[in-house]
């Protein structure tokens, strides 16, 4: 009875973290959506920024993997999203760097990723590296 409790508190606690992610990105496609309609963000600084942020939860996700290796390994995967995203946006949205550049930060992106998954050994690391790879030629 005891373990039965402890399963479900742990698949409460996943889908929380899942939740939480969902939340993150949605809110962080508002907050730009609305910086672009006012003329703020020009497509360089969109792309930057976008890249800064996947690394900021990446590095967040390292920092606190010692307090919480679940949810923090959920918050580095954002960030790797979120750094594949902005690759997207820079190469093949807006143009602003070459198809070569492009795939070789894919490359690297999937080489986080894979890394990633050797320190928190969590498989959606393998799920994003190859979704974000395979994905990069469309």
């Amino acid at each position: 009875m005891a373990e039965q409790k402890k399963l479900d508190a742990v698949s409460s606690y996943n889908w929380l973290a899942a939740l939480s992610v969902i939340c993150f990105v949605l809110a962080g496609v508002y907050i730009i959506k609305l910086a672009i309609d006012a003329g703020w963000l020009t497509p360089l600084r969109q792309c930057g920024l976008a890249a800064l942020f996947g690394a900021a939860l990446v590095g967040s996700g390292l920092r606190l993997r010692e307090m919480d290796k679940s949810y923090s390994s959920y918050l580095s995967a954002t960030g790797v999203v979120v750094l594949f995203m902005s690759v997207v946006a820079a190469g093949g949205y807006y143009h602003l760097i070459s198809t070569t550049f492009a795939l070789l930060l894919f490359s690297v992106v999937a080489l986080l990723s894979v890394w990633l998954f050797s320190l928190f050994r969590s498989p959606i690391y393998l799920v994003v590296a190859a979704l974000g790879t395979y994905l990069a030629p469309f």
